[in-house]
């Protein structure tokens, strides 16, 4: 498998050398005598499961039959093409992983070796969260960050209805911005200065405060409550890091703001990158409170950082694409050696863009990764969890701020991934329909071939000696009879070199015994040649040769007669038996319902209801009244009128008015 996105076929020195030493020492040793540990199982892609069970238990790959990594991925993923954004920032189609299949077979796989071990089942001396959990920090929307959100919608209706150059316009990039949206109107405000008018809409409020503002307002609460402990906070965010070419950096902002309000310049600081040769130093002083705010990325202080001495708060500014990167963030502060019994950590969401549906998104693969390790798989499927491009109808739920919208993306897709289950469940049905006529027909055959072979085995037995052993033969030419081991030897390759050399030319056929034998070319191998010995079976047996000059093909002709064909017919008996279990295996599994049927048609009605109520939402349902045209029913006064007028005249002639039951038509005078 080549061209797809997070697997690298190019070998690198370090795999290769790690899988030689597993190699070596599971030849030697045999398999389970290695041990890993890790932290992260499954961090970038579920692709890095396959590489574990490679270098510690390659037999179960081999015994699965997906010892090939393709084989693998054909059985438990799904590869599709699309746009992704390449380091130079240009947009390129490739190939990547978007979904696994098949996971409870995956993970059985994995944990015939794994020992997973979380937090919560070693019981570790870790601080406890004040609440019990995160706590999720809300902030509504500006009416500008509102108004961007909305333009995005409409650029991803054009980007998805295919009238935009996706070279000029394309989901990641509004992906990107959409990210940045939630940061508040700063980030906003430097995304309209980058265009080509660089102007900002009229009235915008540049200074409008947004969840960075509540994250400020937090460290300084935080920063005067552990000032005794010299308490640490840690500041998350994966954008807005740098403010080059115009670009908003939260960094930045936090850091002057923090300053302006009293917090002294040298408590603060920029987490070092994983190569400065400062970085254990800085480390030492973070752990002995000399530095109380730091900010910095998963990357600079999301791994292999022990500062966790000190640390009392940790803050998510942005939401980051993978569960791992929330796991390793939290892995600072949620750590042994922390001297505060209970810690914080909080999520900073902005309501009304793209921030609360990010995060429900990668909460939800945290939530369904923790159930995978954790013997609780909740479903046969599932999206990678690498980065994700938002569509048009996320952005477009984010741009109404209704609820309803994102409940019905839920169910769309979940009606999808029920309804893709369905047609699995009927194919395999039709499978198993099928398998039940089949089996029958199989087992008769096989049958008849035993009977067949049983034949063949008897005049095999005719050619032994009293000890049951075949030492001579007759093969028999249609010129003479050959007796001699080395004649016999030379006169097959004599001929097997013919064939190879004419593969197509007739051949004449010779016998031994009751069998007639022929030299013929291995199916789909033009350079070698096989024996095909014809008895009662049908087809022939098949006796592999060699084709060199000293190949001892007599030996193999013995070899044959000596036991094959007995060791045919127990692999045929153990066939039927296995046959007759698949059968009762069909014959149970055929008419079964799927399972997921009441859920998909309920599903199905919920959508159907939501879309009717969105529908109504955009259609005006007030109606306009024509009084000229509109019945009008007879009021008590007009029937009291009506009755002292018939009461008062006996003139036939005149005109009756209507009867006091019948609407009256028209406007009344």
């Amino acid at each position: 498998m080549t061209d797809v996105a997070g697997v690298t076929t190019t070998p690198s020195g370090r795999a290769q050398d790690m899988q030689m030493k597993c190699d070596w020492m599971n030849e030697q040793l045999g398999q389970g005598h290695i041990l890993y540990c890790t932290g992260t199982p499954v961090s970038n892609s579920m692709t890095e499961l396959y590489v574990m069970i490679r270098y510690l238990h390659p037999e179960l790959l081999k015994a699965a039959g997906v010892e090939r990594f393709d084989d693998w991925a054909a059985t438990f993923g799904k590869v599709v093409c699309a746009y992704k954004q390449s380091p130079s920032g240009q947009l390129k189609l490739k190939t990547s992983f978007s979904k696994f299949a098949n996971l409870p077979e995956l993970m059985a796989m994995y944990k015939e070796f794994a020992d997973i071990q979380s937090a919560e089942k070693l019981h570790l001396p870790r601080p406890e969260l004040i609440g019990g959990k995160p706590e999720i920090v809300k902030v509504e929307a500006t009416p500008e960050q509102r108004a961007y959100v909305r333009e995005l919608a409409a650029r991803a209706q054009l980007i998805s209805s295919g009238a935009v150059d996706p070279h000029i316009d394309n989901l990641l990039k509004i992906t990107g911005e959409a990210r940045l949206i939630g940061m508040g109107n700063r980030a906003v405000a430097a995304m309209y200065r980058q265009r080509e008018d660089g102007e900002l809409p009229e009235g915008f409020m540049e200074d409008e405060p947004g969840k960075v503002d509540a994250c400020i307002d937090r460290v300084m609460q935080y920063y005067g409550e552990t000032a005794e402990q010299k308490g640490v906070q840690i500041i998350f965010s994966d954008i807005a890091v740098n403010s080059d070419n115009g670009n908003f950096s939260v960094y930045e902002y936090i850091r002057d703001a923090l300053i302006a309000r009293g917090i002294p310049k040298d408590e603060i600081i920029f987490a070092p990158k994983a190569d400065s040769k400062e970085r254990e130093a800085i480390f030492r002083d973070i752990n002995d409170g000399k530095y109380r705010v730091v900010i910095g990325s998963t990357g600079t202080i999301g791994t292999g950082a022990n500062i966790q001495q000190r640390l009392y708060a940790a803050h998510h500014v942005d939401i980051p694409w993978k569960p791992s990167d929330f796991s390793q963030r939290e892995g600072r502060i949620l750590r042994q050696g922390n001297t505060f019994p209970e810690v914080r950590i909080l999520n900073y969401v902005t309501e009304g863009t793209l921030d609360s549906y990010l995060y429900q998104v990668v909460t939800d693969k945290a939530r369904f990764i923790a159930q995978l390790l954790d013997d609780e798989c909740p479903a046969r499927v599932s999206e990678d969890c690498d980065e994700k491009v938002l569509t048009y109808a996320e952005l477009q739920a984010a741009a109404e701020g209704n609820p309803d919208f994102k409940t019905r993306i839920e169910l769309s897709n979940r009606i999808a991934e029920l309804t893709a289950l369905k047609q699995a469940h009927l194919h395999e049905q039709g499978k198993m329909q099928k398998r039940v006529e089949q089996i029958p027909q199989e087992i008769a055959q096989i049958r008849t071939q035993i009977g067949q072979m049983q034949e063949d085995q008897k005049s095999a037995a005719a050619m032994r000696d009293s000890e049951g052993k075949v030492k001579s033969f007759d093969f028999v030419t249609p010129t003479r009879t050959i007796r001699r081991h080395e004649d016999i030897n030379a006169f097959l390759h004599e001929q097997i070199t013919k064939r190879i050399e004419r593969p197509f030319d007739e051949m004449p056929k010779f016998r031994i015994g009751d069998f007639t034998v022929s030299v013929e070319i291995r199916p789909g191998e033009m350079n070698e040649a096989m024996l095909a010995v014809k008895g009662k079976r049908e087809p022939s047996y098949v006796i592999q040769v060699g084709s060199a000059a000293n190949a001892d093909n007599w030996q193999r002709i013995v070899n044959f007669l000596d036991g094959a064909i007995e060791k045919a017919i127990t692999e045929s008996e153990t066939k039927i038996t296995k046959l007759e279990a698949d059968l009762k295996q069909a014959q149970e599994r055929v008419g079964v319902p799927f399972d997921g049927e009441a859920e998909l048609a309920k599903a199905q009605t919920d959508f159907a209801v939501l879309e009717a109520r969105l529908s109504g939402l955009s259609e005006q349902q007030d109606e306009v009244i024509d009084p000229d045209e509109t019945d009008e029913e007879e009021t008590d006064e007009e029937r009291v009128e009506r009755e002292a007028y018939q009461s008062q005249t006996d003139d036939d002639d005149l005109p009756m008015l209507p009867d006091s039951n019948a609407p009256t038509r028209g406007p009344r005078r």
